[in-house]
């Protein structure tokens, strides 16, 4: 579970930053 939290935190990260941009 822990790597999954992490991958859906990095997946969250990008997704901001496109929307962001």
């Amino acid at each position: 579970m822990g790597s999954s939290v992490v991958e859906f935190f990095k997946s969250g990260s990008i997704i901001f930053k496109l929307i962001k941009n």
